[in-house]
């Protein structure tokens, strides 16, 4: 019975840990999505706070092909959510800082 009993609350809080990722996704999906916003300013942002040089240093440390930030900084695609969660633990800020860096005026 101790053991039955283990594996529901496991399987509790595994349901719960997979609605509150649902939950995160949902927030970065919705932070993401505003057509004003300058991916390349986030880009930029990123590489300044990793102390990295270009492009091609922000791909290999976010485990990303090159060409990606290509269709990204022509706004042929968005950031990916899965981009978007790497950048945040790279970085250690939050989406809400992450989205403002997007739509902060360049120095």
């Amino acid at each position: 019975m101790k053991k039955h009993n283990k594996s529901v609350d496991l399987l509790e809080q595994l349901g719960r840990a997979k609605a509150e990722v649902r939950r995160i996704e949902g927030l970065i999906d919705a932070l993401v999505a505003n057509e004003n916003d300058d991916p390349n300013l986030l880009l930029d942002a990123v590489i300044k706070v990793l102390k990295l040089k270009d492009d091609k240093e922000l791909s290999q440390a976010l485990d990303v092909h090159a060409l990606v930030f290509t269709k990204i900084r022509h706004k042929e695609m968005g950031i990916p959510v899965p981009m978007m969660k790497r950048m945040q633990v790279l970085t250690g800020l939050h989406s809400q800082e992450l989205k403002s860096l997007m739509t902060a005026t360049p120095n």
